[in-house]
């Protein structure tokens, strides 16, 4: 079996890349590992240098390359040791080449809540490939003006921040900074990210929220989440028994963030719910300026004034 491994050096944790490769070659011994960077060559591991392809220079055009080149190589898995939106980056590039290999996520990165990142370096000390088993989880695909802008596993944040480290602790940042300039700067979240003539359409009926409380929005699949019979979800409590798995969540506070803040807590606050299934045609559209996307915490800029999911 031929297991490529892909690893985001700069990733909040920074872990050696002997550290990594040792423990990987152990947990899949008997494979022959495969990777796109020297850096990751150790002595006396199995590991093998893939050739890569020539093309597009920025990060998410290098890593496709990296994964194209492991792909020609032979790779049968994957391994993405790093943040939920590295793991997601490579799904990305599969997903594009149109192949379903199988992936392992390692955590090494700001904040993992998977769920392709389901595990820690150490949760695999000890343990083989062969006591593994795959698991399928569902997914958005995040368009805009009818191109795939990315796939988002954890969730699709609407504002204009990305959690981050900096200078070993974890923050929110600037999403404009880090695609302008390459520079991690932290920043406190944007309030003001819809238009008043923001509206959803579901399936062509335009829905009209309470566009004074949208702070920010999280659209996310909660089919592996369980809310059977607990009231307190409101329509979330649906998606366990219905097709419609996922959710739109209009926030009137700043959910996403490492910033503390009374909602829910020192004052009463408000999430507007919108759920879909895998046949329907959702469309946002009205974002201010400051808007932006970020996809399983990796970010992209707002082409236009709607998204499509």
């Amino acid at each position: 079996m031929k297991t490529a491994v892909l690893y985001n050096a700069k990733a909040g944790k920074g872990l050696p890349a002997p550290t990594v490769m040792g423990c990987l070659s152990s947990f899949f011994q008997g494979d022959e590992l495969l990777v796109a960077d020297q850096d990751l060559l150790c002595p006396g591991l199995p590991v093998t240098v893939a050739d890569v392809p020539e093309g597009d220079p920025s990060y998410f055009g290098a890593l496709f390359r990296k994964v194209q080149g492991l792909v020609q190589a032979g790779a049968e898995r994957f391994v993405s040791v790093g943040g939920d939106g590295t793991a997601t980056y490579v799904r990305l590039a599969l997903h594009i080449m149109g192949l379903s290999l199988p992936m392992l996520g390692v955590a090494a990165g700001t904040a993992n809540v998977g769920p392709i990142v389901s595990l820690r370096l150490e949760d695999l000390e000890g343990k083989h490939v062969s006591q593994a088993k795959e698991v399928c989880y569902d997914g958005l695909s995040v368009l805009q003006n009818g191109k795939l802008v990315s796939l988002a596993f954890n969730d699709l944040v609407i504002g204009d921040t990305l959690l981050a480290t900096v200078d070993g602790q974890s923050c929110s940042v600037s999403v404009r900074e880090m695609l302008s300039t390459g520079a991690v700067v932290p920043k406190s979240p944007c309030e003001e990210i819809v238009a008043p003539e923001f509206v959803i359409e579901l399936n062509g009926q335009p829905l009209q929220p309470d566009n004074g409380k949208v702070r920010q929005i999280i659209i996310s699949s909660v089919a592996h989440e369980s809310h059977y019979g607990r009231a307190v979800y409101g329509p979330i409590g649906k998606c366990d028994w219905s097709e419609k798995k996922g959710v739109i969540a209009l926030c009137d506070h700043i959910a996403v963030t490492f910033e503390e803040n009374d909602a829910g807590t020192g004052r009463i606050s408000t999430m507007q719910y919108l759920l879909f299934g895998p046949e329907d045609q959702v469309v946002l559209r009205g974002f201010t300026p400051d808007a932006c996307l970020i996809c399983d915490g990796n970010p992209y800029l707002m082409d236009g004034n709607s998204i499509q999911v």
